[in-house]
């Protein structure tokens, strides 16, 4: 998983074992939208405005 090493956040949607332990953040369910508050706090901790 060197892409997880590279970026600033990584997050494991409904993933392997292998992605889960190198991921910073594991997140299963039925809908990828369950990623959005995660984002929004990542980007809020950067300085980013998530409505822009």
């Amino acid at each position: 998983m060197p892409l997880f090493r590279e970026a600033g956040l990584s997050i494991a949607y409904n993933a392997d074992q292998q992605a889960r332990e190198t991921a910073g953040v594991c997140v299963d369910g039925e809908d990828i939208r369950a990623v959005i508050p995660l984002l929004e706090d990542w980007l809020k901790v950067r300085g980013g405005n998530p409505s822009s």
